[in-house]
Parts: C-alpha cells; structure tokens; sequence
C-alpha cells in the first residue's frame, strides 16, 4: 500500500504454501513467512528469495526482530531463528503429540509421535504408555505405524522415509529400512507377515509437488526391497493388503494439476500373484483418497478421503457396490471393518471454529443395506484422525487431531440394551430414528 495515497499497489507473486502469517518491514525489504515456515525476503524490482525453506509441520504463531523470527509451532515448541546463518535455537520443548496414526493388536495400542518416538498402551491399562525410541535421537517425526497380524512386530515410518520394525515384547528396534528422503505416507503389514508395503513420493516436480506416488513392497525378513509399484499422479496416500494376500489397495490421487491440486482420487489394485505387475484403476473419488480398507472375506474394499464419502468396491470386478456413503460433515480420514464384516467404521473432521476443526465425527455403517446406524459419535478434542477396530468387534479406538486415544462401544445391540435399561419401555420410533437411523425398527425391550 502507499500511505499518503492509501492506494493499492501491485501485488506480490504468490511464494508461500498457503497464508502468509506475518510480515516485516526494515524500509529496504520486506520479511514474509507463511504457514508452512517459509520465509521469503523481497526486495523492489527484484526476485524474492527464499531465506527459510518449507518445514514439515504448521506454524502457530510468529514474530519477526530483525534478521531473527521467533516460531510457534501448533505442538507448543518455540524456536529461535537466525534468517542469516539460517540456523535455530531451542527454547521449549513440545510434549510428544501423536501425528497421524494408530494400530490395535488385540492387546495394546500403539500411536507416532512428533519426537520421533513410538507410544504403547496396553488395553489393561490406558493411563500409563511406554515409549520406543530410536537410539540415534534425530527429531524426526513417526507418521505411521502398524501391527504385524501376530501381534509381535510393530513397523513405524518416519518423515525422512525411514521405517523401523520393532520387537513389540522387548520394544528394540530390530532393523531399519531407508528410501530416498520422502516422508512414508502409509504403512501396511500382510497377513501372513512376511510382506510391508510403504507409500511415498516417486517423483517431485519443479514446484517440489509430488508428481508421482509409488508403493514400495519390503520383504519384512530380510528388509530387501522387492518390488516399486508407481502409478498415482500424487503421493500415495493409503496401502492395505487382502487378508487373501493376493491384492494390495493403493489410494491417493488420480490426476493432478501444475499446482499439486488432485483433479480426482484413485485406488489402483495391485495383483500380487502374478510376477508381473498387474494393476486396476477404480475411479470414483472426485478427491485424492486418504483411506481405504478390505472386509475380512476379501470380497470389498472400502475407500474414502477428501470428497466426504465412502465409496464400496467389488474387489473381483472392480465395479462400484450400491450408492457412495454419505454423512461426513467434511473429509474422511480413515475407514475400517469390523472383524465380522457386518459393520463398517469412519472417522473424520467436524465442525470448524475460524480456521482449526474443532471436533470430529465417527459413524457406523451397515455393510449389506449401506444404511448409518444411529448418530454420529463426536469427539470433543479436535478432528477424529484414525481408528482402529479391537479384534472383539466391540470397540475402537480412535486417534484426535490433538493427540488423544479415546476409546467407543460400537456394539449395536449393547447400545440397543442400554436404551431398553435408561428407558425402562421400547423406544418410540421417533427415538428409535434419532439413535439408530435408518435401521428397521422393532421394539427394544421385550415385554414393556
């Protein structure tokens, strides 16, 4: 702006990966940093330049003192930057907060957190977790981790594209597998245990958008690389095996454009059979798929992601099965089914208060008719990121943007009970509507 005019100038070419958060002004240049933790100098007439990369987490809050910024990162850490020597100094300390994933053995529950460590709850006994570590300390960030399905090995992937398996009785790091820095996006571990697959970016472009994704199969052994399946225009977001162990899902983005913007989501299915590399596309998704997720039988695949709807697939034909699920409020981060197949679980974001989600929304879903069952279940502190169904069928646990583990009964005709218990009648079939949805009514306590 001039001041004497108050007239607009021309703008600035856009430089940051989303807002710009704070500006300053020395009367020769001009200091941007945007939410990404970009921080850009721009001086009149010519080109800005980049005096701090992008980092890998949001920024909170920020304040510009000459050449130094203070930085406020949504996980309570400050940090002191030097703009010239492009270095920074600690000054507190983040408590570990969960980024993106959980899994569920049966016994415990096991969630990545920011300080590179891995947090185990046993199920006994919620309140008091261990911590995995590496032993080299390096900050950097566990974004995903999985059960093996016997329950005694546990695989976490990182930021910088390292995945270590753990030994889940002794809690050692057994091995570690590296690729090229490209943070592992999703981790899968197949029935029989022999076989991990990763997601990760194959290919940045110029704007160091991901161009092309690719799923990476490990033999979980001998940690050897046997197979790059590439094929998403985009990072890979989610992988999942069969329980046949014939297929592997791969969602993520089908088409993007210049700007790293996905134009429609994908899951590509992957024989795993054949030598060859054998691939299907099922396109359904307006947007990038984040989740999906096979029934016990194989016979399914669910999928879900940025468009706010689940999407059933026939696995044989590859043809979508029934109506798309809808219901979320906003994007859906991760599907499951229960261990039966009957039921199918969501999770996703909530309501939004100014920029941030404030809460997030589960639902239950009847596989054969589709139907919702009941409300949705709403976690109060913040957006529900992942879930993991309990081998009993009659919990999950579910992962919050804040880094929280709650714990929900998804057992319907326990809910059911209950309803007969606090009533002391059957419920009216305008309550029955308001807490089981579109199920067939029918009278809930025999007799009253």
């Amino acid at each position: 702006w001039s001041l004497p005019e108050g007239e607009a100038q021309e703008p600035l070419p856009a430089a940051h990966d989303g807002a710009v958060l704070a500006l300053a002004y020395d009367g020769d240049a001009l200091l941007s940093l945007g939410q990404d933790g970009s921080v850009f100098e721009w001086i009149e007439g010519q080109p800005p330049q980049e005096l701090l990369p992008p980092g890998q987490e949001s920024v909170h809050r920020a304040a510009f003192a000459g050449r130094s910024l203070a930085l406020a990162y949504d996980d309570g850490r400050i940090e002191l930057w030097d703009l010239e020597s492009a270095t920074f100094t600690p000054v507190s300390a983040a408590a570990p907060v969960p980024l993106k994933d959980l899994s569920c053995n049966g016994l415990q529950v096991a969630a990545g957190y920011g300080d590179d460590s891995v947090q185990v709850w046993d199920l006994q006994d919620l309140a008091a977790p261990r911590s995995w570590a590496q032993e080299e300390k390096r900050a950097i960030p566990v974004t995903q981790v999985a059960y093996s399905p016997d329950g005694s090995t546990l695989v976490s992937g990182g930021y910088n594209g390292t995945l270590i398996v753990w030994d889940v009785a002794s809690g050692q790091a057994l091995q570690q597998l590296f690729t090229p820095p490209s943070m592992i996006q999703d981790v899968a571990i197949d029935p029989s245990g022999r076989l991990l697959a990763s997601a990760h970016c194959a290919q940045f472009d110029a704007e160091k958008f991901c161009a092309q994704g690719k799923v990476v199969l490990w033999d979980l052994q001998t940690g050897e690389i046997l197979r790059e399946l590439p094929g998403h225009a985009g990072f890979v977001q989610s992988v999942a095996f069969s329980p046949q162990d014939d297929l592997l899902a791969s969602g993520g983005c089908g088409n993007s454009d210049v700007g790293g913007s996905c134009q429609g989501g994908e899951v590509i299915l992957w024989d795993l059979s054949s030598s060859e590399t054998i691939s299907r596309s099922l396109v359904g998704h307006s947007n990038v798929v984040l989740t999906a997720a096979f029934s016990p039988d194989g016979g399914l695949l669910a999928s879900a992601g940025e468009d706010w709807s689940i999407v059933l697939w026939d696995t044989a034909s590859g043809e979508q099965v029934g109506q798309r699920l809808t219901g979320h409020p906003a994007t859906v981060r991760s599907v499951e089914f229960s261990p039966d197949g009957s039921l199918l679980a969501s999770a996703g974001y909530g309501r939004v208060e100014g920029y941030r989600y404030i809460d997030g929304a589960i639902l239950l879903w009847d596989v054969a008719s589709g139907r919702r069952l009941g409300q949705a279940m709403i976690t109060q502190d913040g957006y529900a990121y992942d879930l993991a169904y309990h081998p009993n069928g009659r919990e999950i646990f579910v992962l919050s943007g804040r880094g929280n583990i709650s714990r929900w009964e998804v057992d319907v005709e326990l809910w059911r009970e209950r309803a007969c218990r606090l009533a002391n009648r059957s419920l009216t079939q305008q309550e029955w509507a308001q807490f089981f949805g579109e199920d067939a009514y029918r009278e809930t306590c025999s007799g009253r």
